[in-house]
């Protein structure tokens, strides 16, 4: 029996050679699999060789196949940094086989000393010393290859790229992050832990960028993960333990938050830690505080892992590991063992700033532009192009340009679909289940916006009703959860409402995903509340009636949103009707008050009837204004708690009953009565310890105001009660081919008498000096200071509501102190140098309103009362809104008045127009078809006749002969041509202008022109010209005489010399003038008759 099986087995079993034969066909098969890049089939074949290899019964016959297979899979190996560990195994065990092939030998040596070389780099290589003796062994396998191949030049290229990097590492561990490193991870004192993580903190803030790649070049990341792991290690075991450390963990997190500030750390070295980061986020063990870092980290990731590179096309490829992305969305927002429930808010507005980032879209580039600190550059992050260089481009440039633009926005608009789309597919239940869990009505509102957003990127109608149709459906195609708590005084009427079939969490989950397509998609969430949501007519009472807080508020979330559909208010309506609405407008709570009133009002708006209704509207404002009140405590403001400040601040998600109230009044502010009421102190109560217009100044005053969407309200509000409704129709008809007033005499074509009649008993009855009453009042109530606040931060229509204010305001004379003292000019001209040119036209139209009010303050203040810095950048912003053909003539008169103010002030303002060009500008003005703007600029350049360049400009002899032609045209043009003769006065007192103007073609008739007007204002300053034309002697005053001038000045003063018994129509201003102008007749008279005797003489 058992030689029957030998010889079985001698049949069945191949022989050495035919193992070696086999294992040279899948060598065979291993090369093309790798020449033509199969790199796995390649190592398949390989793999499948060294095991028939192994089975040989005899390792000499098969030993240099082997060899050469295990060569060849350690170069596949290479190919991957994962994989570059089995690379080292595989040369090793060639070269324990002992090939006597030399080149074969070489071949395994310069492939293990490059893996060793290559793992030495590795980010996750985190201990130095490990790195050091890779470098070691790689150097001693690339001497032995030189040893036996002293031509080789790959092998001498890599050993001086591995002495290189060797003595830099060694170097590298004498500097202070290296150092900070080797004591952290050689202590096993948490608070020795701690003071190594601040000491490196306090690195990234002195030298962020070196630090930074400092820290991941030398396995920093990992170190900073395993010291947070340690030590939430030790919470597991007792958390009162002194081994551990509450901010180490907090501190290192930072760490890691403000390297990833930098983004070539990011890219190099985060990247591939984001499953790691996600595990640390998903610790039960993690504090608040210690989530939302993680998760800002995560952010930072988000922001700097994927670059378009400048030579490569736009690609869809990303480094984001999206599943660990979804897990901690959906992980940190169903989490809720937190100390208390301020903690979980915060931790929700951490994962409401993640998917904002992660599903940006076309707004990706923004906000990696806002999220770089100052001072840090991100070379790899392309320019924008600005519309010169955009002009500048050759055809085939611009083409490419906006295809590459094109690509970009398809691209980002197709990451944040497919991202909208893995979250409402893998976290929509939890996110909305939180929506109705979390007790912030704020937090409430901004996770509603963040879903109303995500939906939105889905774009089709078709597609947003199939995500919501399951969930507005009946409660057969989806379970709803039950209310986890309960009030016992709640548990009754509950029960009632559990019985009619529906779960009052359904109930609320239908009213969020309903209230966010009225927010983003009005047409889809105007179905979602009709068809989609077929039960909402009987299910929102019910929200309203169930005396639960976050159902009363989706309720009145609803209907506040549904308010502003058309389609959709009729059921607004039948809420007010039935009664309903009057439980949310009286409930305690001011967010749920706030949705319902706000929706009160907008309907109120929307009738035409309510509008004139006078208590409508002071019913309307009464609410609006007590959702301003502050929450009060035994009748004092109460003061938030640490974790509520974080949460009690504008953002740009959704609306506190605070921006809720601003919103309302904004809707109400066009009515007069409103207007006047709030500029007369109105309050909501008489134990309102503010009035509204306080109120309002105050939440401007609240952080980050300008950047939301309350700060545009306030803006709103301000420049609203600073102008009368026809001012604001008649600014609204500039740049339209008829005006208000033509306008409306063809609204009054083909209307009856008495329709005409009915139209002018509608008319606004406000008037400019109630406008001028209600902005002295808003000064003194500190609404320009309010509006300043407003600035920093504002959005583009924010700023042109501000502006609009300032300009309005300004129109007062007796408030333009208040303005410059509350900060409007300094902020006007911040606003000026922020100007660019790829500026849109709405910031063009900020720029220009911004200037405007420069020139209307600055007409009427005194230049010495004002700063330094004022004074002289107030100057460039009124010489530009003079240079611009836009602006209207009213703005160039001001902002002339305002520089010829400026000018008279000293030398330093002077200087600053002649270098911003002013004298230019202010010559083109002069020949303005505007008689108001010419005689401005003409006035403007005679402030400046002292100076030495318009004394240079007056030399020139073409602008001479024009201001004696200005001069000259007093009839048509009077208080132009009176403005360059003073000029001309002045400025004649330089020698060489006053040959120049001797030796003028027309001299003599000019002169003899407005020495005989009439008008003494002229006559005066020509008598000037003339005296000092005399004084100077020589030539001058030879051709005064020569020309019959000094004859004149003798009949004047014989006629004249006392300026009575003439029977001429002159004022009483200019009966003034008779004597001053005899007396220097008479002088000219004598300096003459005294040059006479000197030359007889």
């Amino acid at each position: 029996l058992i030689d029957t099986v030998t010889a079985k087995r001698a049949i069945i079993m191949p022989t050495d050679q035919e193992f070696q034969q086999q294992a040279e066909n899948f060598k065979t098969k291993g090369n093309a699999a790798f020449g033509k890049g199969s790199i796995a089939e390649a190592i398949s074949f390989y793999s499948q060789g060294i095991v028939l290899c192994d089975r040989a019964a005899v390792d000499s016959v098969v030993n240099p196949v082997k060899t050469t297979l295990l060569s060849n899979r350690a170069m596949c190996y290479l190919k991957d940094l994962k994989t570059l560990d089995k690379c080292i195994e595989d040369c090793t065990s060639g070269l324990a086989l002992g090939p006597s092939d030399v080149t074969l030998r070489n071949k395994l040596l310069f492939r293990r000393a490059k893996a060793a070389f290559l793992s030495s780099n590795l980010p996750d290589n985190s201990k130095s010393s490990n790195s050091a003796d890779q470098l070691q062994d790689a150097a001693k396998d690339l001497l032995q290859v030189i040893n036996t191949d002293p031509n080789n030049k790959d092998a001498s290229q890599l050993l001086k790229t591995v002495r290189a990097q060797y003595k830099t590492q060694q170097a590298n561990a004498s500097t202070p992050v290296s150092k900070a490193l080797q004591q952290l991870k050689a202590s096993d004192e948490p608070k020795k832990k701690l003071h190594q993580i601040k000491l490196l903190l306090g690195m990234f803030d002195n030298d962020l960028k070196n630090a930074a790649m400092e820290l991941g070049r030398i396995g920093g990341v990992s170190t900073l993960l395993e010291t947070i792991q340690n030590n939430q290690q030790l919470v597991s075991f007792d958390e009162k333990s002194k081994q551990f450390e509450p901010k180490l963990t907090v501190l290192t997190i930072q760490c890691l938050s403000q390297a990833s500030s930098h983004p070539p750390f990011v890219r190099e070295y985060m990247v591939n830690h984001q499953q790691d980061l996600g595990d640390l986020i998903d610790s039960e063990s993690m504090d608040a505080d210690a989530v939302v870092l993680g998760m800002a980290v995560l952010v930072r990731i988000i922001l700097h892992a994927d670059r378009d590179p400048f030579d490569q096309e736009i690609s869809g490829k990303t480094l984001l590991d999206y599943d660990v992305i979804i897990h901690v969305i959906k992980q940190a927002t169903a989490r809720s063992n937190f100390a208390n429930k301020n903690q979980r808010n915060v931790v929700i507005r951490g994962v409401l700033d993640l998917i904002s980032t992660w599903t940006a879209g076309l707004d990706r580039e923004t906000n990696i532009r806002q999220s770089l600190g100052p001072g840090i550059v991100d070379p790899t992050l392309p320019a924008p192009k600005s519309k010169m260089e955009i002009h500048a481009f050759t055809p085939q440039q611009l083409a490419a340009h906006r295809r590459r633009e094109s690509d970009r926005k398809d691209r980002d608009g197709a990451w944040a679909f497919e991202r909208c789309i893995r979250i409402l597919s893998n976290a929509f239940d939890v996110m909305l289940k939180a929506t109705r869990e979390i007790e912030d009505h704020v937090v409430r509102r901004e996770m509603v916006v963040s879903i109303s957003r995500m939906l939105a990127v889905l774009d089709d109608e078709d597609r947003i009703k199939n995500v919501v149709k399951p969930y507005l459906s009946s409660e057969e195609d989806r379970d709803g959860p039950i209310i986890e708590e309960v009030n016992d005084d709640d548990e009754e009427k509950l029960a009632e409402l559990e019985e009619s079939g529906v779960a009052l969490d359904t109930i609320m989950e239908r009213a969020i995903i309903t209230c966010a397509l009225l927010l983003s998609k009005k047409e889809v969430g105007s179905w979602a509340l009709g068809t989609g949501w077929n039960t909402s007519g009987d299910e929102l009472p019910r929200l309203i009636e169930s005396d639960n807080s976050q159902a009363m508020f989706l309720a009145s979330e609803v209907v506040s949103a549904a308010s502003t559909v058309e389609s959709s208010r009729h059921l607004v309506a039948s809420l007010v009707s039935s009664g309903s609405m009057q439980r949310l407008l009286k409930n305690p709570d001011r967010d749920i008050r706030s949705g319902a009133a706000s929706a009160v009002a907008k309907l109120g708006m929307s009738d035409k009837a309510a509008q004139k209704d006078e208590g409508e509207m002071m019913g309307m404002l009464l609410a609006a204004c007590d959702l301003l009140e502050d929450d009060e405590v035994d009748g004092k403001p109460k003061t938030p708690s640490k974790d509520e400040a974080k949460l009690r601040h504008f953002s740009s998600f959704a609306t506190s009953s605070v921006e809720r109230g601003v919103e309302m009044i904004s809707y109400l502010v066009s009515n007069t009565v409103v207007k006047e009421e709030l500029a007369a102190g109105f309050s909501p109560s008489m134990e309102s310890t503010s009035t509204a217009l306080e109120r309002l100044v105050k939440t401007a005053d609240l952080p980050n105001s300008g950047e939301s969407l309350t700060g545009f309200a306030l803006a709103t509000i301000f420049q609203h009660m600073a102008a009368t409704n026809k001012q604001i129709r008649r600014e609204g008809f500039e740049g339209k081919e008829v005006t208000m007033e033509q306008y409306d005499e063809m609204q009054k074509l083909g209307k009856t008498a008495d329709e005409k009649e009915v139209m002018e008993s509608e008319e606004d009855p406000d008037t400019t000096a109630s406008a001028h009453e209600r902005i002295r009042k808003m000064a003194s109530a500190n609404v320009p200071r309010a509006l300043v606040v407003l600035v920093e931060g504002a959005s583009e229509h924010t700023l042109e509501q501000v502006a609009l204010g300032f300009s309005r305001m300004a129109d007062e004379q007796s408030v333009r102190g208040i303005m410059i003292q509350q900060g409007v000019l300094t902020c006007c001209i911040k606003i000026d140098k922020n100007e660019s040119p790829t500026d849109s036209d709405t910031m063009k139209k900020v720029v220009t309103l911004a200037r405007h009010c420069i020139g209307k303050m600055l007409v009427t203040t005194n230049p010495t009362l004002l700063t330094s810095a004022q004074r002289l950048g107030a100057i460039r912003p009124l010489i530009q809104l003079v240079r611009d053909i836009k602006s209207s003539d009213l703005q160039k008169f001001e902002a002339l008045l305002s520089l010829t103010n400026l000018g008279g002030s000293g030398d330093d303002a002077q200087n600053r127009i002649v270098s911003e060009k002013g004298i230019t500008t202010m010559h083109f003005a002069m020949f303005s078809d505007h008689d108001m703007v010419r005689r401005a600029a003409t006035e403007c350049m005679s402030n400046l006749v002292q100076h030495k360049a318009m004394m240079d400009h007056l030399k020139e002899e073409g602008n001479l002969k024009l201001w004696y032609a200005f001069a000259t045209d007093f009839e048509d043009h009077y208080d132009c041509a009176r403005a360059a003769a003073g000029c001309l006065a002045m400025a004649t007192q330089d020698p060489i202008i006053a040959e120049k103007v001797v030796e003028m073609e027309k001299f003599r008739p000019h002169t003899e022109t407005m020495l005989e007007c009439g008008r003494l204002e002229i006559m005066h300053r020509i008598f000037v010209l003339v005296h000092n034309l005399v004084a100077h002697g020589g030539k001058t005053r030879e051709k005064v005489v020569k020309e019959g001038f000094v004859a004149f000045c003798e009949a004047y003063v014989a006629s004249y010399h006392q300026g009575t018994g003439v029977d001429l129509e002159f004022s009483d201003q200019e009966r003034a003038l008779l004597p001053v102008v005899a007396e220097i007749a008479a002088t000219i008279v004598q300096m003459a008759d005294e040059d006479e005797l000197e030359g007889a003489e």
